[in-house]
């Protein structure tokens, strides 16, 4: 389990590739928040996206 504390102006997207290094199990998020970029470079990095 992973967590990061942010201020309220900062995206929560904007932490996902850290949150997600070594987790190799599904990542689940809100489809119209991850972008396809954001989408390509998880999968590169290794977890399944749902």
């Amino acid at each position: 389990m992973a967590f990061q504390l942010n201020f309220e102006n900062v995206s929560d997207v904007a932490f996902a590739e850290t949150l997600s290094k070594g987790i190799f199990r599904k990542i689940f998020v809100d489809k119209e928040v991850m972008s396809k970029e954001l989408s390509k470079r998880l999968l590169k990095q290794g977890p399944e996206n749902d």
